[in-house]
């Protein structure tokens, strides 16, 4: 299931950087983008919360004192909140009519919440799964 949670983040931040070429001289494309952003970004802290304060505690309670494993669980939670600066970038840009950065701001939060996503899946997330 987080897999394909993933994936929805992926396919819909593309769609979010191509909308943004066009919010510069297209207001329906900027009124477009605004609404789609908002959906993605409240999706996206709600899943990053309920990771943070669910599912990487639980999982560190369950996997011991491995100080590898707790360090990975600690990754996922400072890199959810490298985010947190790009949202609140994206987020400003939008709400002041910034168009001409907007492109640029996608691009950069695509490049962090991919890599992130990436990482989460091959390392993360198996440990999860994991008993010990």
């Amino acid at each position: 299931m987080m897999i394909l949670v993933h994936n929805a983040f992926r396919r819909d931040l593309n769609r979010l950087r191509i909308i943004a070429t066009d919010a510069a001289t297209d207001p329906a494309a900027l009124a477009a983008l605004r609404t789609a952003w908002q959906t993605f970004s409240e999706y996206l802290v709600i899943h990053h919360t309920a990771e943070d304060d669910t599912l990487w505690p639980i999982s560190g309670e369950r996997l011991g004192d491995r100080t590898d494993r707790a360090t990975l669980l600690t990754d996922m939670v400072d890199e959810h909140a490298q985010l947190d600066p790009l949202l609140a970038a994206v987020e400003t840009d939008l709400a002041e009519g910034h168009t001409s950065v907007l492109p640029m701001r996608f691009e950069r939060l695509a490049e962090v919440l991919v890599a992130h996503l990436d990482h989460e899946e091959t390392a993360a997330l198996p440990l999860t799964r994991s008993r010990h």
